[in-house]
């Protein structure tokens, strides 16, 4: 896998995985990692906006080597995870928003509350 890119979905399809999310609602990411066909061995939930220390990752880490499992997180907290290691078996999930109807008013109504 490259470091530099999102894990895809395909992927995950029954690798054991380390969940790892530092955002305001870890369940529906440990839920979607799930749905997606991983086997979490492991859920780690942090606060939103949480700055991991390089202790905790290196931890985590091993953790992820000695269950053989994949670490993965969300896009915001592998920024901030890149700081303290590049080990490609941290990788990340991509989320894209489509819209299936009414893009062009949702975005309007993004842009009267953004003025």
């Amino acid at each position: 896998m490259d470091f530099e890119k999102s894990l895809e979905i395909e992927d995950l399809k029954g690798k054991n995985v380390i969940c790892i999310a530092g955002i305001a609602s870890p369940i529906s990411f440990f839920n979607m990692v799930e749905k997606l066909g991983a086997k979490i061995v492991r859920k780690v939930a942090y606060p939103d906006h949480y700055y991991f220390t390089k202790s905790e990752i290196e931890n985590l880490l091993k953790d992820a080597k000695d269950q053989d499992a994949l670490l993965v997180t969300t896009e915001k907290d592998i920024v901030k995870i890149r700081r303290y290691s590049v080990d490609n078996s941290i990788q990340y999930i991509e989320i894209d928003i489509d819209f299936y109807e009414n893009e062009d008013s949702v975005k309007e109504l993004i842009m009267k509350v953004m003025k």
